[in-house]
């Protein structure tokens, strides 16, 4: 049995790759990942997008790659466990149930919005 999971881990790290490879090339970036076993069924992915933060041009080819990347990975079935701030919306399609569930938490504990605001909250 560890043997097939093995495989599947395999299979999957190969088919993350060949899903944001061409992405990061199209954006001119080079590809960095790290890949972890987390279990015997979960392997997480680290897809780094390295660029200058100061040159505004490679900042807006980032945030395209990164968009890019995150809306094909989820695409094909791989969720994110983290995201940035502006692509919390990504994760709730409005009919979740654990998302309506954060919110109604995150409104009693917090009504001003004023703990991590754009943070835990998809909408």
């Amino acid at each position: 049995m560890a043997g097939a999971r093995a495989a599947h881990a395999r299979t999957d790290l190969l088919h993350v790759h060949s899903l944001v490879e061409p992405l990061f090339a199209a954006h001119g970036f080079d590809l960095f990942e790290t890949f972890s076993m987390i279990n015997e069924r979960v392997l997480g992915a680290v897809l780094t997008i390295c660029f200058d933060q100061e040159d505004a041009a490679e900042v807006a080819r980032a945030r395209l790659c990164y968009e890019a990347c995150l809306a094909r990975l989820m695409g094909a079935g791989y969720i994110p466990y983290r995201v940035a701030p502006q692509s919390m919306a990504a994760l709730d399609s409005g009919h979740d149930t654990y998302w309506r569930t954060v919110a109604r938490i995150k409104a009693a504990l917090d009504p001003q919005h004023i703990i991590a605001p754009g943070r835990y909250q998809p909408r």
